[in-house]
């Protein structure tokens, strides 16, 4: 008997948002399973937006800080200094937000430019006290508000695991 947890019937489900259906399909078109993969694809999205909300709600609330900024911090308090063309190519923005970004950041003191010892001519990008006080503060904030979906995280966890014994029994019929 199969004692994992049914999404389906949790009390989420009931805010499943509005199905995306490829361009010139309708519902009546689609295999069931393929419309249970669009909702799960829409409800993984939501959790992303949730996480990325919960993370950066408290800090740009505190302060006007922008997304870009708190990613670019982020970043630095997880991988150390860096060279400004290293945090574009890592955060996937332009190289003159980043520039921006860093300006700003600079002004309120929360980062600092230190010249890289290998090479006169390019400098790091590292945070300054208050700016690792600033993201360990976000980071705690975030672990509290997540300590409280432990329950969400099994049962997602689980689902997983059901989809990818689905998926291999599939797989294993076909070959």
């Amino acid at each position: 008997m199969d004692n994992s947890p049914d999404l389906a019937s949790s009390p989420t489900s009931a805010t499943v948002p509005p199905l995306s259906l490829p361009a010139g399909s309708t519902s009546a078109e689609l295999a069931p399973e393929d419309l249970l993969a669009l909702q799960l694809i829409g409800l993984l999205s939501d959790v992303g937006d949730a996480l990325h909300e919960l993370m950066f709600r408290h800090v740009t609330r505190e302060k006007a800080i922008s997304n870009k900024a708190v990613g670019l911090m982020v970043t630095l308090m997880l991988d150390g200094p860096s060279r400004p063309s290293i945090l574009s190519e890592r955060l996937g923005i332009s190289p003159s937000d980043v520039s921006k970004t860093i300006n700003t950041l600079s002004r309120e003191g929360l980062i600092q430019r230190q010249r890289h010892p290998n090479d006169g001519r390019g400098y790091l990008i590292h945070l300054t006290r208050r700016g690792t006080d600033l993201i360990t503060d976000v980071m705690a904030t975030t672990a509290s508000s997540l300590e409280n979906t432990q329950d969400l995280i099994e049962r997602l966890d689980s689902f997983v695991a059901r989809i990818r014994t689905t998926t291999h029994r599939e797989s294993s019929r076909k070959t």
